[in-house]
């Protein structure tokens, strides 16, 4: 019996891990009902999810940032290891992802009043669809965040409903203004102005939300979501991506935000260029005022010397050096033919042939003597 004991325990075992298929089956068919019921309960919840909650959009873009060196000790510096090639890519992502740059584009596209429309249940944003726009002249005391429902009377008029906080309390207000015409409350004076989507309708009810934000939530906001970094390690192009509620808003701001940049990188190089521009003509002046009082010193000198042209000066002395220098060479022929025809004389030669025009001595005398001279070496000869 004790060896019987195991096997019979074992056999046990095998029937009550068995699974009766047939079992399972009908208890599913017994509560099919149930089963469709829970399964559309959960696609209708699902359905109602996704029809309530707000879409999160991802938007990307790209830019290519140019590494300039602006003058050759950059370069070699950088060359050398002193400084480093990604500093410019570093120094562009943090301008791309600044509160100035942020603070420009949100002012550009004007988005601090986030217009919704109200569906009951949920609310959707209009953004650039929306058929009223609100322009306000804020109070000093105006608060950073605050919201205005509107409801459309007729065709002119409008009911603005808000809420101010008095003595720690919160006190809801309204005022009914026409389109078109200002009012004003504790937070400023506004306008309201429809758009080309307006339509009133009489049968339906037009109720919009209107939720303002000051610009430094906006941009606190959007950089908090906005990331700027490379497209891959070492790269120079840099991508940057945001999320936002309503895409074609999310579009704009990255749109506005690199055409901002871009046009912020001209600027920079128009006024650098402009820097550059001032300093030459700068120097300039100051040249040409040293080359006028360089002027003004040299005709003080020249007056002073009685000097009136430095180069006619010049000329005339060359020419005057000229004329001597030939007058010399004549006087220095004409002595040299006085010393030969004193030493011609003296060796009892005749002179017949020696004229003393000849060789450029025009003395009178000169010439008188030496024909005195050959007719008496004729007489002498004749006798």
């Amino acid at each position: 019996m004790n060896e019987n004991h195991p096997q019979s325990f074992k056999s046990s075992g095998d029937k009550e891990d068995d699974i009766d298929l047939n079992k399972v089956l009908y208890r599913v068919i017994e509560y099919k009902w149930l089963f469709i019921g829970c399964f559309l309960v959960m696609m209708i919840g699902a359905y109602f999810y996704v029809w309530y909650s707000h879409p999160v959009f991802g938007m990307s873009a790209t830019v290519l940032v140019k590494d300039d060196k602006s003058n050759m000790s950059e370069t070699l510096l950088s060359d050398i290891g002193f400084i480093s090639s990604k500093r410019n890519i570093e120094n562009e992502i943090e301008v791309l992802s600044s509160r100035n740059l942020m603070t420009r584009t949100l002012e550009e596209l004007e988005v601090q009043i986030a217009y919704f429309e109200d569906l009951g249940l949920r609310k959707r944003e209009l953004y650039d669809k929306s058929p009223i726009k609100l322009s306000s002249n804020l109070s000093e005391n105006a608060p950073s965040t605050f919201k205005f429902n509107v409801l459309v009377l007729s065709e002119n008029e409008f009911e603005l409903d808000y809420v101010v906080i008095e003595h720690d309390k919160d006190i809801e207000k309204s005022v009914t203004a026409k389109f078109n015409e200002q009012f004003s409350n504790e937070f400023g004076e506004f306008v309201m102005a429809k758009t080309d989507y307006f339509k009133f309708k009489q049968e339906e009810t037009s109720s919009f939300e209107l939720n303002y934000k000051s610009i430094e939530n906006l941009v606190g906001s959007y950089l908090a979501v906005l990331k700027v970094e490379t497209s891959r390690p070492g790269s120079s192009i840099l991508k940057l991506s945001l999320e936002d509620n309503v895409k074609q808003k999310g579009l704009d701001v990255l749109d506005r935000l690199l055409d901002i940049y871009v046009r912020s990188s001209i600027e920079q190089k128009n006024q650098l260029a402009a820097n550059s521009l001032k300093f030459i003509d700068q120097q300039l002046e100051l040249i040409s005022n040293d080359l006028v009082k360089i002027e003004s010193d040299i005709q003080s000198f020249k007056t002073s010397k009685g000097i009136t042209d430095i180069g006619l000066e010049a000329n005339y002395f060359l020419e005057q050096l000229g004329r001597h220098d030939v007058t010399i060479s004549n006087l220095d022929m004409q002595i040299s033919f006085v010393a030969y025809l004193k030493d011609y004389i003296n060796s009892g030669k005749t002179l017949d042939n020696a004229s003393p025009s000849s060789v450029g001595v025009s003395d009178a005398l000169l010439q008188e003597l030496i024909l005195q001279l050959n007719r008496l070496y004729t007489e002498r000869e004749s006798m």
